[in-house]
């Protein structure tokens, strides 16, 4: 994987990727959902960070594209 591994923290009990505040923002406030944009052509790679980036917990990340 060329994309860095974000670090884990523990949020309410729950193991989560440490999110990216600017990331979170943007899709928060943006046009897109998230179900739009999984329409869209990106990579596998560029999805595992995506998720990493917004703060997925770590057991919900491991069960996504497997």
């Amino acid at each position: 994987m060329t994309h860095p591994t974000q670090p884990l923290e523990e949020v309410d009990g729950i193991l989560r990727y440490k999110k990216n505040a600017i990331v979170r923002f943007l899709l928060d406030t943006s046009q897109y959902s998230l179900n739009a944009l999984w329409k869209m052509d990106f990579s596998d790679e560029d999805w595992r960070q995506f998720y990493q980036l917004i703060g997925y917990s770590k057991s919900g990340y491991d069960e996504i594209r497997k």
